[in-house]
């Protein structure tokens, strides 16, 4: 049981951490006219996420043995197709944030 609380606990303070950060930047990027736009971007963002976190959940069923073979094995997919896709394009965003810095 203790165990969970830890796992909710670190999960919510790296939210928190997180979570301005992202704000920030997006303010900072952000034309002046359009600040408030990528803000709204930023957390369409965090709710596509919530949304593909939703759809890979309904691959488990406890009921199934090998449901959680499919759900870590597309969970996984997932998460190395974006990291291949944030690894092609990282040049790209490094030269755009060249002037944030």
């Amino acid at each position: 049981m203790y165990v969970i609380i830890w796992i909710l606990f670190l999960f919510t303070m790296g939210e928190l951490m997180l979570s301005p950060v992202g704000n920030s930047l997006a303010t900072k990027v952000a034309p002046e006219a359009f600040p408030s736009r990528m803000m709204a971007v930023w957390m369409m963002a965090v709710a596509m996420g919530t949304a593909l976190a939703g759809s890979l959940a309904s691959f488990y069923n406890p009921e199934d043995a090998g449901a959680e073979n499919t759900f870590f094995i597309s969970l996984g997919v997932v998460s190395i197709a974006l990291g291949i896709v944030l690894l092609v394009l990282s040049r790209w965003v490094v030269k755009k944030f060249a002037t944030f810095r």
